[in-house]
């Protein structure tokens, strides 16, 4: 197989939580591998519906009592959400056995005088490289996302202007917006199996084995999108390691996920695995980078 084109369809889905491969044995097929939905098929029907009477009751109860792991998972997520400022940093690769390509993502949010402004960069360096940059100031009506290229695993030089879109145009083309922050579909619909335990520490781990099909709906979107796929890739395996604090503060999510992406009638299978470290600060120690400032990829531990 042409490596170019091994390292460009590795780049998939780097905007959601792309990471590091295991290492698979390649194959053609007649005919590209895809996912497929039947006509009128909405992901929404397997959101959890009970999101926001969970979070009431935590914040007045402080008890996860009854709930479900996945339900759990949802409190913490949306939780996160409310923080004015936060930061996350994510780090993988992608390896299917004839490249390699490194992946770093990374998200800050910053409110200044009620106004929020989020701000997303993906790159994956390798045989080949993309960057992507998102800028959205909730404030406005659209977004702007710029394309780049990579000088280094956590440096790209942003040249041009962005492509700019509203709000369902993005999520047309990437799935989520900035301010939705999460791209897969959690409930017990989607969950099909799960184990939580308390550490050492108090913190709480929850693991939840995905539903490859629904869970990963607007990942597809995003993945086929970014990299011209023949069709949705289909997943075989979406495992997240969620971990909170005592008082459910989000720290981290480990992914661990396979999938096979088609492009020009060959599919690619991949093992792929990324780390989330999450962050919060009080306002202004966390600026929004610059368009050709490199964002910082340290984790703090």
């Amino acid at each position: 197989m042409n490596k170019t084109l091994l390292a460009y369809l590795l780049i998939v889905g780097i905007s959601g939580t792309a990471g590091a491969g295991t290492g698979v044995v390649l194959k053609r097929t007649i005919g590209p591998v895809d996912e497929k939905y039947p006509p009128g098929f909405s992901p929404e029907e397997y959101r959890d519906p009970n999101i926001q009477t969970n979070v009431d009751k935590y914040k007045s109860t402080k008890s996860l009592s009854g709930m479900s792991d996945s339900e759990i998972v949802n409190v913490g997520l949306a939780l996160y959400k409310e923080y004015d400022n936060s930061y996350w940093v994510g780090s993988g690769d992608a390896d299917a056995g004839i490249t390699v390509q490194t992946v770093r993502n990374g998200q800050i949010k910053r409110t200044v005088g009620g106004v929020t402004t989020y701000f997303e960069e993906q790159i994956s360096n390798g045989m080949i490289g993309v960057a992507k940059r998102t800028i959205q100031d909730t404030s406005k009506e659209t977004i702007d996302l710029y394309t780049g290229n990579p000088k280094s695993a956590t440096v790209a030089d942003y040249g041009g202007g962005p492509q700019t879109f509203d709000r369902d145009g993005y999520r047309s083309y990437l799935g989520k917006v900035p301010e939705d922050m999460f791209i897969y579909v959690i409930s017990d619909k989607t969950t099909k199996s799960s184990s939580l335990k308390t550490l050492g520490n108090g913190d709480i781990e929850i693991n939840l084995e995905l539903d490859t099909n629904i869970s990963t709906y607007y990942y597809k979107i995003q993945m086929q999108n970014i990299s011209g796929l023949s069709n949705y890739p289909p997943f075989t395996k979406v495992n997240h390691t969620y971990t909170f604090s005592k008082d459910m503060v989000l720290k981290k999510l480990y992914v661990d996920e396979n999938y096979t992406a088609t492009k020009e009638g060959i599919p690619v299978p991949a093992a792929t695995h990324n780390t989330i470290t999450y962050y919060y600060y009080a306002g202004g120690e966390r600026e929004i980078p610059q368009i050709n400032e490199p964002f910082d990829y340290t984790v703090e531990e």
